[in-house]
């Protein structure tokens, strides 16, 4: 039987060994009783109600799980966000600035950044890798071949008949042929319905029950992905945040070394042991006339000159004495 979809198909030894096992679910669906009789009918029924509940159970986990990834990716662009910024103004302050125990220790956080940074970009790569569809293998299974199994009928769109006609995506519109693409879209939406409604309206509480079982069984792997799936994104950044702790503890750690080892590291880039002391004192005047007595010009003495007796006195009178 050849129930994979798909055109890149595995070896016919696989398919025989799944073929197998695909007897064996139709054997047990096949000994669900179509009855009647009311006794058989509330078993059913019972059953029915339990696979429902089951049914709502998963989609609150799936719910809850998918928040949890969400928030993963929301906390992984706050820190591409904040690393950015940090790295940014650390690189500039960086570059200007003299080697000392406050640049050495500026780089150990640089470090930090760098590796949040990278642990932020793996969780976000991780994320959309998990959102591709092709990451569901049981989407591989010919549900129209391998009924009893994979997206049935009545609550996935792809086991409805027609909707996959539906040109969805953007890739399948183009203006020209706008008009052929509303055709198929209307075509698949209207058999898609006759499909679906026909089964509906003939189903009986054996076949209800058959999709309720399904469905439970299909939720239940599908909240085994999304649980895989943040699981995955905690260790990435549970890991990542151990590191990038103990990367900046060691750069910091190297840093306090270099500066007990080597004396000629300042603490900062303007030690205030280099600056220079201003020696200068001010004279500070008591009056006006000591100003105004220390503005007179002063009368440069030439050695080599004869002073007579009269210019001395003069002088002798200008200097006080």
């Amino acid at each position: 039987m050849d129930w994979w979809k798909g055109t890149n198909k595995p070896d016919q030894e696989f398919l025989d060994r799944m073929s197998i096992e695909f007897e064996k679910i139709d054997k047990l669906f096949a000994e669900i009783p179509e009855s009647t009789d009311e006794e058989v009918l509330k078993v059913i029924e019972t059953k029915s109600k339990t696979a429902e509940g089951l049914i709502k159970h998963y989609l609150d986990l799936t719910k809850v799980l998918d928040q949890r990834r969400g928030d993963y990716y929301k906390a992984a662009l706050q820190l591409v966000a904040i690393g950015l910024t940090g790295l940014g103004l650390l690189l500039k302050f960086i570059t200007s600035s003299s080697i000392s125990l406050v640049f050495l220790i500026s780089i150990s956080i640089c470090l930090g950044l760098f590796t949040m940074i990278i642990t932020a970009f793996r969780v976000i790569t991780c994320f959309y890798w998990q959102t591709k569809s092709d990451r569901y293998h049981f989407l591989k299974i010919d549900t129209t071949k391998i009924p009893n199994l994979g997206n049935s009928w009545e609550w996935f769109y792809h086991g409805v008949e027609g909707l996959s006609k539906i040109p969805f995506i953007s890739s399948d519109w183009k203006k020209s042929k706008k008009l052929e693409h509303d055709k198929i879209g209307v075509d698949g939406y209207v058999s898609g319905a006759s499909f679906y409604f026909e089964n509906f309206i003939k189903s009986t509480p054996r076949d209800l029950y058959i999709q309720n079982l399904k469905h439970a069984y299909l939720l239940l792997v599908h909240n085994a992905y999304k649980n895989k799936f943040e699981r995955q994104l905690t260790d990435i950044m549970s890991k990542g945040v151990n590191f990038t702790f103990w990367v900046v503890i060691l750069a910091i750690i190297i840093s306090l070394f270099s500066r007990a080892f080597l004396s000629d590291i300042p603490i900062t880039a303007k030690d205030e042991t280099t600056i220079p002391i201003n020696m200068n004192i001010s004279k500070h005047y008591t009056s006006a006339e000591e100003l105004k007595t220390d503005r007179k010009p002063r009368v440069k003495l030439d050695s080599t000159k004869k002073i007579d007796s009269g210019e001395r006195r003069k002088i002798d009178n200008i200097s006080g004495k």
